[in-house]
């Protein structure tokens, strides 16, 4: 008691101060508390850390009820701070994702949707934004040339410095941890960490591995060189590619690029010229390339064969663990007493991951839960740490942060902030919660609560409605929409509502490049990804 009438004294004492004197003594006596002081922000101008595990599926890890021992770091943190079991997020595909994490709208609000044409509506700002206004460092450690993380398209906004950091290669960590001694400064510093090293295809290396001990399938690539083939069967398979691509090019800059290199890249291969068409292929961009390696990577799979789709399940898992063991250092720093009394970490990723319980390998072709169930730990001090089961999502993240660290937003949001839940006020004490799906715009949508999920897919292609009864059916396997008609009427009511509330932002689309041809425009569209 005799503390805590002391901080309530200085904290009092302090707020006659200067504003800056006041700001910086009354925090201090804030970080030095070991709980929250009513009134008062939990965590002002307090360091945030925000790590996205690109593509890590949340019932992947133990902490979420898996039986392989893939994340022991991750939940072994994750048990002495704060768990979310029920964290979802808005798409399955890397732009629209992030793009709500880093603005607190759904899709359909910011409409950065399709890449390489879709910026960010200008009077929109991220919660980067916000944080720079209020005096901190940001930091993108991070990939800085893939389109569907465009730093030109609004996603910069706030960020006052940049660090290329790949995070599939080996020198993730060394390369993350030289930034590290930011957060020991005096100025409050965010950091956004990403890495799509869980992100298909699953290169664990040779080995040796942790979970792979069935059948082995040895033409399927384990290592970064298998991956990145430069062989003559390899380039053939892009001239049928390409090939394709003629049949659908409108315009003359398209029509010309693909009969070129179908030209070229034929005659190397006739010549057995490897050097040559290797040379004509790097000149394709970065995203391109990887079109090809993973498209031609996901034709050497064979779909229908149980033993090898538990061998490519098995191969994810793989990369968990390894992923899982990367983090090691960036979870030992931020456990350091002197750091963890004034830094925020939030650890998630912007998506799930599809193995083949949908049909279909990787995400970011439906938003069923395997896609967008994904992890979200938390540690923030002085706040009571667990396990919650309350139901929140990406949108969530914006307000929850500016909440804790004592900053108002500057526009309409349509997240709410989850630091009631972490007070113990949990959605017992607020109502019904609806959460929002929305993919590839409206081809998609879905809402849920706690038991219902009500699923449309809209596309023009494929017409449908589905209702899933998520105690009975997490995996989203029985259709029960006939049986429950007036249940889906309420949910397609309840989210009519919701997104009719929506803040209004006009849509800012450019142009695809011209070579793109309508092949390629339609899968940017439809899908997303190249």
């Amino acid at each position: 008691m005799a503390v805590f009438m002391v901080g309530i004294a200085g904290v009092i004492a302090v707020m006659v101060w200067a504003p800056g004197i006041a700001r910086r003594a009354r925090n201090e006596i804030i970080y030095r508390l070991p709980f929250a002081v009513p009134g008062l922000p939990k965590c002002p101008d307090c360091n945030i850390i925000l790590v996205n595990l690109d593509t890590m599926r949340a019932d992947e890890m133990p902490c979420y009820g898996y039986s392989r021992d893939t994340t022991p770091n991750l939940c072994a943190f994750a048990k002495k701070n704060i768990l979310f079991s029920r964290f979802f997020t808005q798409t399955s595909f890397t732009l629209d994702s992030h793009m709500s994490i880093f603005t607190g709208l759904y899709p359909s609000t910011h409409h950065v949707i399709e890449a390489l044409k879709d910026s960010l509506n200008p009077d929109i700002p991220t919660f980067t934004n916000v944080l720079k206004n209020n005096g901190y460092r940001a930091v993108w450690a991070g990939i800085t040339d893939d389109i569907n993380l465009p730093l030109d398209k609004g996603l910069e906004r706030g960020f006052t410095e940049f660090h290329h950091i790949d995070g599939t290669l080996p020198d993730w960590p060394a390369k993350y941890k030289e930034l590290l001694p930011l957060f020991r400064g005096d100025k409050p510093t965010f950091m956004f960490l990403h890495t799509y090293a869980p992100h298909a295809p699953y290169l664990p290396g040779k080995g040796p591995w942790k979970f792979t001990n069935t059948r082995m399938f040895p033409f399927i690539p384990v290592t970064q060189d298998e991956f990145h083939v430069s062989t003559i069967p390899f380039y053939r398979y892009v001239i049928t590619q390409f090939q394709q691509r003629l049949i659908g090019s409108d315009t003359a800059e398209s029509s010309g690029r693909n009969s070129r290199i179908v030209s070229q890249l034929g005659t190397f291969v006739a010549n057995g010229d490897l050097k040559q068409a290797e040379e004509l292929f790097w000149t394709l961009p970065l995203y391109e390339q990887y079109y090809l390696h993973i498209s031609w990577y996901w034709a050497l799979v064979d779909k229908g064969d149980p033993e090898m789709v538990t061998y490519i399940k098995s191969l994810y898992d793989e990369r968990l663990y390894q992923v899982d063991a990367d983090m090691k250092a960036l979870l030992d720093f931020v456990s350091l007493p002197e750091v963890k009394r004034k830094t925020i970490v939030i650890i998630l990723s912007d998506n799930g991951e599809e193995i083949m319980e949908h049909g279909e390998f990787e995400h970011a072709w439906n938003i069923y839960n395997t896609a967008v169930h994904a992890p979200f730990i938390m540690a923030v001090p002085r706040v009571q740490n667990g396990v919650f089961h309350e139901l929140i999502q990406a949108i969530d993240i914006y307000p929850t942060l500016l909440n804790l660290v004592g900053i108002r937003p500057t526009a309409p949001l349509e997240g709410q902030s989850a630091v009631p839940v972490l007070e113990g006020r949990g959605e017992q004490q607020v109502g019904q919660r609806y959460l929002i799906g929305e993919h590839r715009g409206d081809a998609i949508v879905s809402i849920r609560n706690n038991r219902w999920k009500m699923y449309k897919n809209n596309s023009e292609d494929r017409h449908y409605v589905e209702l899933f009864d998520l105690m009975k059916d997490p995996l989203e396997q029985n259709n029960v929409l006939g049986t429950h008609l007036d249940i889906a009427g309420k949910l397609d009511d309840a989210l009519e509502n919701i997104l009719r509330a929506s803040p209004k932002y006009a849509s800012v689309s450019g142009e695809f490049p011209d070579w793109l041809d309508t092949e390629k425009r339609k899968k940017l569209i439809n899908d997303g990804y190249f």
